[in-house]
């Protein structure tokens, strides 16, 4: 009787066949030897191949991913051969890689630190970076004047007469450089005092005695009033304007209330910085296209007509014409700059953790140019 049969009244089993005679073996009978059956057989044999085949893919993606970061590193590099052929890497951004968004550096004269504002990622208390001349880093919290906790986008830092200047919405805060330069790592600086400019800063410079300020234009997401699109003597329509503050130790904060001139500026500028022989440069992007330099002849700048601020009439220039020297194209993501000792040093917030592709060329450097 086959295996798991019953009898059947005519003598065969359940199955229909008969009990009499030799067992005949079928195919799907046949005895199990050490290997298993020929299915189980074929399985064990397959896996070694899939693993082999699995194994081939990974390694091809892997060659694939890296000939991919190889050709775009080498990209970056032809693209912006002009910035490095002129541009030293100096020291790395301190805090680029904890969550730290670099948006402006300042170097703080008399203590020998280098200071950056920024933001942090995760939406947490924007902190101040420090990077002293031994390249030792802290990383200080702010308070506003009325002690609440410092949570701006950080667009600009800069110092001059004892103070630091730290961008914050509707105008920058004054705090003790003193203060600043001494505070250790994880201390908390507290803002003598608030200036309003009656904007939101972009950027924010002192240099020569005199503070400039001015505000950030890119269609649709950061569009300026009417009142700043201009159009300078030549042509060129800009749509932001610069505030030039000169000195004036009996104000708060130690600037004029008016400016003593206004700049029809370009759009997208993160940063200005004054050069040696009296040019004017600023650092202009957006996203990931290419950052732009724009140096000029501050002394052959268009002056035609007048800005009105809070009922003022001021001097307007443009930076426009004659007056632009030449620009230079950077790499993506170029935010504030700073002269010192006759050099201009730029910040670049690609290679922060939020964006992180800045970290396959370098961009997580301070570098410097002459201009």
């Amino acid at each position: 009787m086959a295996a798991g049969g019953t009898d059947s009244p005519g003598g065969q089993d359940a199955s229909g066949a008969s009990s009499a005679g030799p067992s005949h073996a079928r195919a799907d009978d046949a005895p199990e030897d050490a290997g298993g059956s020929p299915e189980k057989a074929c399985g064990k044999g397959a896996r070694p191949a899939l693993k082999k085949v699995l194994g081939g893919i990974l390694a091809a993606l892997i060659a694939l991913v890296m000939l991919v970061v190889i050709g775009f590193v080498a990209y970056m590099r032809i693209a912006y051969a002009a910035f490095y052929g002129e541009a030293t890497a100096s020291f790395d951004t301190p805090g680029i890689g904890s969550g730290f968004i670099p948006q402006d550096l300042d170097y703080l004269e008399g203590s020998d630190q280098w200071l950056f504002s920024g933001y942090e990622g995760d939406g947490k208390p924007s902190p101040v970076w420090k990077r002293d001349a031994a390249g030792n880093v802290e990383r200080i919290q702010v308070e506003d004047p009325d002690g609440g906790t410092y949570d701006g986008h950080g667009s600009g830092i800069t110092s001059a007469y004892g103070n630091v200047y730290l961008t914050t919405e509707g105008g920058f805060l004054v705090l003790s450089a003193d203060e600043v330069a001494a505070a250790s790592d994880g201390d908390v600086v507290k803002a003598c005092s608030k200036v309003d400019v009656g904007f939101d800063p972009a950027f924010l410079n002192v240099q020569d005695d005199v503070l400039y300020t001015g505000v950030f234009y890119l269609p649709g997401p950061y569009d300026t009033p009417e009142e700043m699109h201009l159009t300078a003597p030549d042509g060129t329509e800009n749509h932001a304007v610069m505030y030039a503050y000169p000195r004036d130790g009996s104000a708060e904060g130690g600037f004029a209330d008016v400016p003593a001139a206004v700049y029809s500026i370009p759009d997208k500028v993160q940063g200005v910085a004054l050069a040696p022989d009296g040019r004017m440069v600023f650092s202009t992007s957006w996203g990931f296209s290419p950052s732009v330099l724009y140096v000029y002849d501050a002394g052959i700048l268009p002056q035609q007509g007048a800005y009105d601020v809070a009922g003022e009439e001021v001097e307007l220039y443009f930076c426009a014409g004659e007056g632009l020297l030449r620009t230079v194209e950077a790499p993506p993501m170029m935010e504030g700059i700073d002269q010192f000792d006759g050099r201009l040093f730029l910040s670049n917030e690609s290679a922060s953790n939020k964006y992180l592709f800045g970290k396959l060329y370098g961009a997580g450097a301070v570098y410097w140019i002459e201009v």
